[in-house]
């Protein structure tokens, strides 16, 4: 715990992605990150990458700790900017996720082990039956048991448990990034309206202006054109910042339909998963019922 708090926001960032990667058997961590890259640009800002962080390390960290390990990362890795490059990230945590060459030497060890042990298991026995005599009676045969069955539907069931808190995590984290987008949408509306009003200001100040005598008229005429020149600038940035919301629209529609479409895989993989659920309950009971017949007639 001592050693943690003296690690650096970077570090624990680093060190909690890289063991649900490898939990998740994910080799590297841009499969987490460019669904959350709104524009598909390659780079994140601070607030797209807090929200895939709370998306893949579940609270582990604090928002404010993901903040801080942005900034970190950015100084130390990136150019120090407000956005930070997917692949800079990559390169940081990806060697990282790979195990080291003790547990692959461990993992061999283990795969060895498992196929000399199912090579055994799966060699063939002497039958039983042949080293009877003739008087003996033969007893029936008997069933499997059904506890592969069961441990099969475990397995499943914990899969489905498993996809569910998922499927929470991603409507949460889509939620907080569609709620960032609407507080974005907002300010650029706010600062059009803020444009609009300059530009009626300075339309008024062309019509006052034009009203006046013929001795102001030259000194008019040059505050006439440095406005006309305002005014375009104005209306060129007003064009710019519709542009960015358009473009900032477009990407919220999208990140819905995925939403949209996420949402009914899912909806299709739980409705096939309790499918399963209910064959397999169904041959586990006949199975249960076979292996029963079985017991009394021996």
């Amino acid at each position: 715990l001592f050693l943690l708090l003296l690690m650096s926001n970077r570090k624990k960032w680093v060190k909690g992605v890289v063991v649900v990667a490898r939990k998740d058997g994910v080799g590297s961590v841009k499969e987490y990150l460019d669904p959350f890259d709104a524009d598909g640009d390659g780079t994140m800002n601070k607030e797209e990458f807090v929200v895939a962080s709370l998306r893949v390390l579940n609270k582990t960290l604090t928002e404010d700790e993901m903040k801080a390990a942005f900034d970190e990362i950015s100084a130390k890795d990136g150019d120090g900017g407000s956005s930070l490059s997917i692949d800079v990230v990559s390169r940081l945590v990806d060697k990282r996720i790979q195990p080291s060459s003790s547990q692959q030497k461990s993992a061999k060890k283990q795969g060895m082990f498992t196929a000399l042990r199912n090579k055994v298991v799966s060699s063939p026995q002497v039958d039983s039956s042949q080293m009877k005599t003739a008087t003996t009676p033969e007893p029936p045969p008997t069933k499997a048991t059904p506890s592969n069955e069961n441990e099969e539907l475990k397995s499943l069931q914990r899969k489905l448990k498993e996809m569910e808190e998922a499927h929470e995590l991603e409507i949460q984290a889509k939620t907080h990034l569609a709620m960032a987008f609407e507080t974005q949408i907002s300010e650029k509306n706010d600062e059009i309206r803020k444009l609009s009003s300059q530009v009626e200001a300075l339309k008024i100040s062309r019509v006052e202006n034009s009203i006046s005598t013929t001795q102001s008229q030259n000194i008019n005429e040059y505050t006439s054109e440095r406005a006309e020149a305002k005014v375009l600038e104005l209306q060129a940035d007003v064009a710019r910042r519709d542009e960015e919301l358009a473009s900032g629209k477009t990407a919220f529609e999208k990140l819905k339909l995925k939403t949209k479409e996420f949402l009914k895989q899912n909806k299709l993989l739980k409705a096939k998963l309790l499918s399963e659920n209910n064959k397999h309950t169904q041959a586990t009971e006949k199975l249960n019922e076979e292996f029963k017949d079985a017991q009394e007639q021996v």
